[in-house]
């Protein structure tokens, strides 16, 4: 169904517990007007200042709507949550993306249209990175949550799956279950604590992508035995690291630098940026699957988001990215520079090879850097 406005509920009311008392109401607000909520009930809006933004919020279990502020743009969002069917609605940038989840197969459909006529559109460069801004927003407003309410949880994985919707592939589409339904790789993220030097590798592919590992000979490639391969990724929430595409590569795990592989041979260690995420870049989902594992491979091996040669990929992960478990205990808090604090040229030695990411600024070379 489509709507040319973000629909609003009266008597909101707001269960702190959902969110967790960390969160308040005390954020910065600013000079905000009152246009865009609707008939929220304003005594039960959490306005919150993130790094990514200003978040304005009402949230019970089932249901949650609101604004998000980033560089001077505004994005409205609508999530409900019912047994059957569930739907989030957002608009952004004057275009409205509606997503609606058959509970009962898994399946979903997406549309976008433009908001003023309703005509049929595409996504840009521009709308995916407000809405990885949202994504990330949503994560830091629950970083502390064990467990998001059911309609937060709703709007991570729709910020996620548009955040990442390639330009060449129609707003219009439907998406059904795969054969395998689930390629989680939940085991094979590294995640803190796991123990010093205890390195998880995985490998990724794309042209050879079937999740199923059923090749079928596409250019006479070998799954896992091609160009279009990266033996050794190591899957992490460890954030971008300086490189233009987020990622180190290189040929071993040492020796890994700033360069994006052209189907190279070779190269076969790979790290950062979240790799094997779904979604673009580092935002508040922890869902590591094969599907995203690939679709970060083609995207990180010569080709951008829009190119042909990873529609194919994408439209693997959106099962995965809406139906996939979250992966527990994988969370990062990194900080890669610690130049001006106690810690510079003076770091304990036990952090090195400990998963904690690149201790930059530290008396050695930590191996977590990878570089």
């Amino acid at each position: 169904m489509r709507r040319s406005t973000i629909s609003a509920r009266s008597s909101l009311t707001l269960a702190a517990a959902l969110l967790g008392a960390t969160i308040g109401t005390t954020g910065c607000t600013g000079d905000l007007d009152d246009e865009g909520l609707g008939d929220i009930d304003k005594d039960a809006v959490i306005t919150e200042e993130v790094d990514t933004g200003l978040i304005e919020l009402s949230v019970t279990e089932s249901y949650a709507a609101g604004r998000y502020y980033h560089d001077d743009i505004e994005l409205h969002f609508e999530a409900e949550v019912q047994e059957s069917t569930s739907e989030v609605t957002l608009e952004v940038r004057g275009m409205i993306l509606l997503l609606t989840i058959d509970h009962e197969t898994g399946a979903f459909d997406v549309d976008g249209f433009a908001a003023e006529n309703g005509v049929d559109t595409q996504m840009t460069p521009e709308d995916r990175a407000l809405l990885q801004a949202l994504d990330a927003a949503l994560g830091a407003l629950t970083a502390e949550q064990t467990q998001p309410s059911q309609a937060i949880d709703l709007l991570i994985r729709a910020s996620t799956l548009f955040g990442d919707y390639s330009s060449s592939l129609p707003l219009q589409r439907a998406f059904y279950g795969r054969l395998d339904r689930s390629s989680s790789m939940c085991g094979s993220v590294n995640k803190p604590g796991q123990g010093v030097n205890t390195k998880l590798w995985s490998s990724a592919t794309h042209d050879c992508n079937d999740t199923a590992g059923d090749c079928s000979n596409w250019w006479g490639c070998s799954r896992w035995d091609d160009n279009a391969t990266t033996d050794h990724v190591f899957m992490s929430m460890h954030p971008d690291g300086g490189c233009s595409d987020d990622t180190y590569f290189g040929g071993s795990s040492t020796s890994l630098s700033c360069h994006e592989p052209d189907h190279p041979g070779g190269t076969e260690y790979a790290y950062g940026g979240c790799f094997g995420r779904c979604g673009g870049g580092c935002g508040s989902g922890t869902q590591f699957t094969r599907a995203c594992l690939d679709h970060d491979q083609c995207v990180r091996l010569g080709h951008s988001l829009a190119s042909f040669w990873c529609t194919d990929e994408f439209s693997d992960t959106g099962w995965d990215v809406i139906n996939a478990p979250h992966c527990s205990g994988v969370s990062f808090t990194v900080d890669y520079n610690w130049a001006g604090g106690s810690t510079q040229n003076n770091c304990p030695t036990s952090w090195n090879g400990t998963n904690d990411g690149c201790d930059h600024g530290c008396q050695f070379i930590d191996g977590d850097c990878f570089r």
